[in-house]
């Protein structure tokens, strides 16, 4: 089922949603992409550290769907044992990460609409 989610001027596609307060955003990088996200991706800071990008994803998921916990995942099918061949870390909600994306959206918003004016499309 295909989900789309709107909060104000933007929107977004989960990757997944589980059970009523998780979701997930799901990544089949390159071979040595899922290595390094394995050895250096154990905790959420180290997600903000190392993908800033995916680590907003996965807020801006929590904050689309008002769900309290988002897992980013990565995998890769040719890694040789099982337990390396899907990776995982659990992003928590938290107020002050959603305040500054919001925050972050609105200036992007602000911006896009500058242009928009300077070009007469608005």
């Amino acid at each position: 089922e295909f989900f789309f989610f709107f909060c104000g001027a933007y929107g977004g596609t989960p990757d997944g949603l589980i059970g009523a307060n998780d979701g997930l955003e799901a990544k089949s990088p390159k071979y040595a992409t899922h290595v390094r996200y394995i050895s250096r991706i154990k905790t959420q800071e180290d997600l903000l550290n190392e993908c800033p990008d995916y680590f907003w994803q996965c807020v801006g998921g929590m904050d689309l769907t008002e769900r309290d916990r988002w897992y980013f995942v990565s995998g890769h099918r040719m890694m040789k044992e099982d337990r390396h061949k899907v990776h995982y870390v659990e992003v928590r909600r938290d107020e002050r990460d959603i305040a500054k994306l919001r925050e972050r959206i609105e200036m992007a918003i602000d911006y896009r609409n500058q242009i928009l004016k300077s070009i007469g499309a608005i």
